[in-house]
């Protein structure tokens, strides 16, 4: 059995999804909208189960009170820089 911490970028079209932003995307192999989150994966020889997973918001998500009201976002999800690339 293995631990699995992914990190992984959707590309999106609109800014209304909640956390889409410009930002850094290893799927997109540079800078564009899209939004990432973190997946916790427990792995075995025959089940792949994710068992946690937390949404990133970008810089401006997370300072925008209005949108993050709006959306639901919790107050406890805020912005954090995990990357050199990220705003």
């Amino acid at each position: 059995m293995v631990l699995v911490a992914d990190e992984t970028e959707d590309a999106k079209s609109s800014t209304d999804c909640v956390g889409a932003g410009r930002q850094y995307s290893g799927a997109i192999k540079g800078v564009g909208l899209c939004r990432a989150a973190v997946h916790l994966t427990v792995v075995t020889e025959s089940v792949r189960v994710v068992i946690d997973r937390a949404l990133c918001l970008p810089g401006d998500w997370a300072a925008d009170e209005e949108s993050r009201e709006a959306a639901g976002v919790p107050e406890g999800v805020m912005f954090l820089r995990w990357c050199s690339q990220c705003e």
